[in-house]
């Protein structure tokens, strides 16, 4: 269990260091986002392996089965949110910024 939770609490420390904290501090407009670094491409790519190691360390424990899910929750989430960037859509990007700060609550 002691793996599982510790990848698990470093994929949520990352997205909250690296994405939501400087997403919150210079603002969540569409140009902001862009300038974000590491770009939030780079972080779904790095959170992506991290959570593929996450899945296959995961054993049939129901706590550690719903740390998965809900690390692949939001590593989707971003992913929405690089697209809504893309098609700067402004509503869109501030909806999802809710549901993931959600999802990566710990």
């Amino acid at each position: 269990m002691d793996d599982t939770a510790g990848l698990y609490q470093r994929i949520i420390s990352i997205i909250w260091k690296s994405f939501i904290v400087p997403a919150e501090k210079y603002g969540l407009t569409v140009a902001e986002l862009n300038n974000i670094d590491p770009s939030i491409e780079d972080l779904i790519l790095h959170l992506n392996g991290l959570n593929a190691i996450l899945k296959l360390i995961a054993k049939d424990n129901h706590s550690e089965i719903n740390m998965s899910i809900n690390a692949s929750q939001c590593v989707v989430i971003m992913e929405r949110m690089a697209q809504a960037i893309k098609q700067q859509d402004q509503k869109e990007i501030e909806v999802l910024m809710l549901e993931l700060k959600r999802h990566a609550e710990y």
